[in-house]
């Protein structure tokens, strides 16, 4: 959740655990210290401590398992600081114990943006895209999915999906979609599949094809959008 608050210099290294015995990969990244207060998922300074942790850090730890699988990222001081640049120290904003606050131009912060992000604001099937993932994140709370599919894992589940999100749910989707048709999901706390009321699994698949079918209408646009700028002539990407 937490990996686009860094930026990442390319270097990266992997050894072994001396402890464990197990493999390691060292990417060099730094906090990006200095965004627009709106742009953190929240307010990220409210403790002086988690801050400054997240500032002095210099590089992610991955942890493999003998599969070659992660198990486990951490952040870590013990790496390098040649690259650290304009992430230098920086003084946070002062927190006065509000989570949500109104900006100066009246806009609610932290900027909740959707998929504002990741489309044009001249996409015209933003506003259609935006109640098809609310619509569908109400029916998956309803049906406690959301208290599974999220990073602290209370299930344990050996894969994790994430849903809680926009853009992770637009991911997903697809996997969601087969999953409850199949009756696999939701589960129970000890991972066996729980029973729902049938109106609310199909209220589940009703919001999420729609929310599926507004992604490809915004998708399509996208793409023809970077036609008519760029040409017909796009070189493929590799």
């Amino acid at each position: 959740m937490y990996l686009s608050l860094f930026t990442f210099t390319g270097r990266q290294s992997a050894d072994e655990d001396p402890r464990e015995r197990i493999k390691v990969i060292h990417i060099e990244a730094y906090f990006r210290n200095a965004m627009p207060p709106g742009e953190y998922p929240y307010p990220f300074w409210h403790s002086a401590d988690k801050w400054n942790a997240y500032e002095t850090a210099n590089e992610l730890k991955f942890y493999l398992t003998p599969a070659g699988q992660v198990f486990v990222v951490t952040r870590s001081q013990g790496g390098s600081e040649a690259a650290r640049g304009p992430y230098a120290q920086v003084t946070p904003p002062a927190f006065e114990g509000h989570w949500q606050r109104t900006d100066s131009s009246g806009h609610l912060q932290p900027h909740v943006s959707l998929f504002s992000n990741k489309y044009s604001a001249a996409n015209p099937f933003l506003p259609m895209l935006d109640d098809a993932y609310r619509n569908f994140a109400t029916d998956a709370r309803k049906a406690t999915c959301l208290e599974c599919h999220a990073p602290d894992n209370q299930a344990e589940m050996d894969h994790l999906v994430l849903l809680q999100t926009p853009m992770h749910a637009s991911g997903e989707i697809d996997r969601v979609i087969k999953e409850v048709r199949n009756g696999e999901m939701p589960r129970d706390d000890v991972g066996l599949r729980k029973e729902i009321d049938p109106k609310l699994r199909a209220d589940i698949l009703r919001t999420a094809e729609e929310f599926r079918r507004a992604l490809t209408e915004a998708d399509q646009w996208e793409a023809k959008r970077r036609v008519t700028e760029y040409g017909s002539h796009v070189a493929p990407q590799p």
